[in-house]
């Protein structure tokens, strides 16, 4: 039997796959029909990243300690119905499981799918005539080197008119925007290194199974998007900027000075150049509308710091907002 669950990012997928290996775990093996502690030993958990891994091995075993210490009595009480067992009963096989996983713990089966395939190869070097102690090399450099070398050879080719148009409008952006053409495969060699990174591979899955014609709407869309998002926060900006100058304040006057709002200030000038790599919020700038820390406590300037600082959280909060 599969059971299939769908959902978005921020789902509590994590949550349900981990009730899941639960009830899996704390149920009875179906082959000897009674509960067996270690059957945690036959369940095999995949993830796409390492992140993902690690969090579900510390949600199965949080959820069995707080089990034992009868926390969690909401998931209990949902296992218990789903086992048709007592709360007891669930109590005391989640110590034995728990205690089973610590003994036994590299048969704690959580991995990604690129464990899970090495592993997998590893079982069967012989059938499949690899040297037994192969390793794993991922030369990114080459393959991205290799794939742009690639893709610009295809250019001005017969039938390759739509991959020819498409790097052409992509140089066409690039100079309008004031960079090198003549860079163009090193740009295209970074960008798919992007796409090598753990946590873009979700990303790249479903970038493979779109037609090339079906960017071009995408990043029209998405160039109009970037469009009028700078030009919203822009327009904060000089809001906030505005008000500070008009009660003769400079950027340093509030909470941690230079690293609070003159950074703040600077990485949404980049943002507006389309040059910021790094979190827009820095701890500072988040407690001076979440936490009300416009200032040091010996400041000069509090009380009229004071006088403004509702105006400038409402402006803050709502360029958070439209970050986040």
């Amino acid at each position: 039997m599969f059971i299939i669950y769908t959902s978005s990012a921020g789902s509590g997928k994590t949550y349900t796959l981990s009730k899941e290996y639960l009830r899996l775990a704390l149920g009875v093996d179906p082959q000897s029909s009674t509960f067996n502690p270690q059957y945690f030993r036959k369940i095999l958990a995949i993830t796409f990243t390492k992140d993902a891994a690690k969090e579900m091995k510390q949600r199965v075993l949080g959820k069995l300690l707080a089990f034992t210490e009868n926390k969690d009595l909401f998931l209990q009480q949902e296992l218990c119905q789903a086992l048709g067992i007592s709360l007891q009963e669930l109590q005391q096989r989640a110590k034995l499981v728990f205690q089973q996983v610590i003994y036994h713990y590299s048969d704690f089966a959580v991995s990604t799918i690129d464990s899970f395939n090495n592993r997998l190869i590893a079982a069967f070097t012989q059938e499949i005539n690899i040297p037994m102690n192969y390793q794993l090399d991922m030369d990114v450099e080459s393959l991205t080197n290799n794939a742009a070398d690639r893709l610009i050879a295809q250019l001005g080719e017969k039938d390759k008119e739509e991959i020819t148009e498409f790097v052409l409008n992509f140089v066409i952006d690039e100079i309008r925007e004031g960079s090198s053409w003549k860079d163009l495969h090193k740009k295209l060699s970074e960008y798919t290194k992007n796409l090598y990174k753990e946590e873009s591979r979700p990303i790249a899955h479903k970038i493979s199974q779109r037609k090339l014609k079906d960017y071009s709407s995408v990043i029209a869309d998405l160039k109009s998007f970037l469009k009028v998002f700078k030009r919203s926060l822009k327009v904060k900006k000089e809001a906030f900027l505005e008000i500070i100058a008009d009660n003769h304040l400079k950027l340093d006057d509030f909470s941690q000075g230079s690293k609070g709002l003159p950074t703040f200030i600077n990485k949404l000038n980049l943002l507006e150049a389309g040059k910021l790599d790094k979190d827009l919020f820095n701890s500072y700038v988040l407690s001076m509308f979440k936490e009300q820390k416009w200032y040091a406590q010996k400041s000069k300037k509090a009380s009229i710091i004071d006088g403004i600082s509702e105006d400038l959280g409402i402006i803050l909060r709502a360029i958070y907002d439209e970050w986040e």
